[in-house]
């Protein structure tokens, strides 16, 4: 025997005999017991069943007060260039805008972020890249 007909031989006999020898012996064993059914289902008049749904009411819930945190990362550039290569340095699309809590000045932000610490990690990262100040701001909603 060449390899050829060995590795045709173990692809097409003895691995499938391996992997589906005891599934294919119980179904052999078990043809007896197998039935095949298909039940079709009786056609009902939904409209002339009486059929009485009980509706439960549903009690009233209170909310609950929640307090929300968020950061933003404020960019402290009026420079639309610069915000524009900043985005794309980070592949970002887009800013929201925010009123700064230092001089009251609506400014182009990051965010919000949820977690404080990715702020941080995003402001050290703009600041090895570019000479733009940015500054980090909690937003706390009620």
């Amino acid at each position: 025997m060449n390899k050829k007909s060995i590795y045709i031989l173990f692809v097409f006999v003895v691995i499938p005999l391996y992997l589906f020898y005891e599934s294919v012996t119980l179904y052999f064993s078990n043809k007896g017991k197998i039935t095949y059914t298909l039940e079709i289902p009786a056609n009902r008049d939904v409209n002339n069943d009486k059929v009485i749904f009980e509706t439960q009411e549903v009690p009233n819930i209170k909310e609950k007060k929640s307090l929300r945190r968020s950061w933003v990362l404020l960019i402290q550039s009026d420079d639309e260039s610069q915000i524009g290569k900043l985005l794309n340095k980070l592949g970002l699309e887009n800013t929201i805008k925010v009123k700064s809590e230092m001089d009251n000045i609506q400014r182009e932000a990051i965010g919000p972020f949820l977690d404080k610490q990715i702020a941080l990690d995003i402001k050290t990262k703009i600041k090895k890249m570019t000479p733009i100040n940015v500054t980090i701001q909690e937003i706390v909603e009620q």
